[in-house]
């Protein structure tokens, strides 16, 4: 939903043209107005770079510039372009409104909100300020203030009711309050019952509340008000596979990724469902997909190490160490990524896999990364001090993991490996035996 700021409308456009005096800059930056409306990005930079070329001290042309720059994603130019129309003309108001917008997108709060606070004092009724201070407060982790900001635009600002509510709505799911965001959404839904947006994050909160048929119900209305859009059928594909109805979720998984081919997720989810459904092949060719998509940092590793663990359970150990060192190669130290490596190289059945040494440098490098406290990576370096023939680290190991250990269940197994690595047996393990 665009909020006041970011719409562009022919009479707007030519009230701020008419500040512009000489005709041939006029004339670009009408031009550059309507490159800007249809898209063409570039050429409206183009374009309000020949006005400003034409008539420097005219504001609203570096104003209308510096949009073109933030839709193509170029903060810094944008706010070098905002920084000379307020300069120009310290009262445009709308300047201070679309650079504390851009420092938003920036993470510079601090700079956002004295935007805010310079607009609301040239204009105490420009409400779309009080609007962006609560975007700024709530990105900045202060729901309360966020909270306080939206009630007073809910108040004054009609105009922009169902955006508001939305913002609100999406508070109240961060805070875990879902009756209060479904009645947000409700009153949306009510007031724009066109938008999908509300649908889905409805059926989000109804989810979220264990209310199956009701989130079903709600995704399904999403696709409804606008079937061109991925994200309802991604979310729907998603609960059909939680509740086993995986014919279904598949077909909702391929409906999405023919909307948005480049959308990570779609690979994500539907490769687990895949694995769900025995088709690993097909599950395989997802993961790959993903991590063509995926950004070098954490999704990356996940994807890696996701492919090591199929890769061991079907006991193809070489290629599981291959993608385990691949991850470790994003972030040398990941410690689940060093224990799953370690665990491998001193508990494989297969001779030919085990390597000790390695073993024990990455156990004890995860340990160090978690300070000694995780049972789990304690329990894997007691399994490498036994594949390196130290018993007695081994026994002395185990126990603390099993001082640690988060369940019964893993502390009867923990137990059990004490009395192995008193008998002087290394630990091999089975993949199906489970890890």
């Amino acid at each position: 939903m665009d909020r006041r700021s970011k719409k562009i409308t022919a009479k707007d456009a030519k009230t701020q043209g008419e500040q512009i005096k000489t005709m041939e800059a006029k004339d670009y930056f009408q031009r550059g107005v309507e490159q800007l409306q249809s898209g063409q990005y570039q050429e409206a930079i183009n374009d309000f770079s020949e006005a400003i070329r034409e008539a420097p001290e005219v504001a609203v042309a570096w104003r209308y510039r510096a949009k073109a720059h933030l839709a193509l994603g170029n903060y810094l130019r944008a706010i070098n372009d905002l920084n000379e129309t307020i300069r120009i003309n310290p009262e445009d108001i709308q300047a201070y409104y679309d650079r504390g917008e851009t420092f938003l997108r920036q993470h510079r709060y601090d700079d956002a909100l004295q935007d805010c606070e310079k607009g609301l004092q040239l204009d105490p009724g420009r409400f779309d300020f009080v609007g962006l201070r609560s975007q700024i407060h709530s990105a900045r982790g202060d729901t309360e203030s966020a909270l306080l900001d939206l009630a007073m635009v809910i108040q004054q600002d009609p105009d922009q009711l169902p955006d508001y509510l939305i913002r609100r709505g999406d508070i109240y799911m961060d805070c875990e309050e879902y009756e209060r965001a479904i009645a947000d959404y409700n009153r949306v839904i009510e007031l724009a019952p066109e938008i999908p947006y509300p649908y889905v994050q409805r059926g989000n909160a109804h989810w979220l509340l264990e209310q199956r048929d009701l989130a079903l119900e709600n995704y399904t209305l999403a696709i409804e008000k606008d079937s061109n859009w991925f994200w309802p059928y991604f979310r729907r594909a998603c609960l059909l596979r939680f509740i086993d109805r995986w014919e279904e979720a598949l077909a909702d998984f391929e409906k999405s990724i023919q909307l948005d081919p480049t959308f990570l997720g779609n690979y994500e989810f539907r490769c687990e469902l895949y694995r769900d459904m025995g088709r690993m092949d097909e599950a395989m060719k997802d993961l790959d997909q993903a991590l063509t998509l995926a950004p070098k940092g954490p999704k990356g590793i996940k994807f890696l190490n996701l492919r090591a663990m199929w890769n061991y359970f079907d006991e193809q150990y070489q290629k599981a160490i291959r993608a385990h060192v691949e991850a470790l190669k994003l972030d040398p130290d990941h410690a689940p990524t060093l224990n799953y490596l370690a665990w491998i190289w001193c508990t494989a059945p297969d001779a030919t896999v085990r390597n000790g040494k390695r073993a024990l440098d990455c156990a004890t490098r995860a340990c160090e990364l978690t300070d000694f406290q995780n049972a789990g990576f304690l329990d894997t370096l007691a399994a490498a001090y036994a594949e390196m023939g130290e018993f007695d680290e081994a026994i002395t190991t185990e126990e603390k993991a099993i001082d640690l250990a988060e369940d019964e269940n893993s502390r009867e197994e923990y137990l059990g490996r004490v009395e192995q690595y008193r008998n002087h047996e290394p630990l091999r393990v089975y993949p199906h035996d489970g890890v």
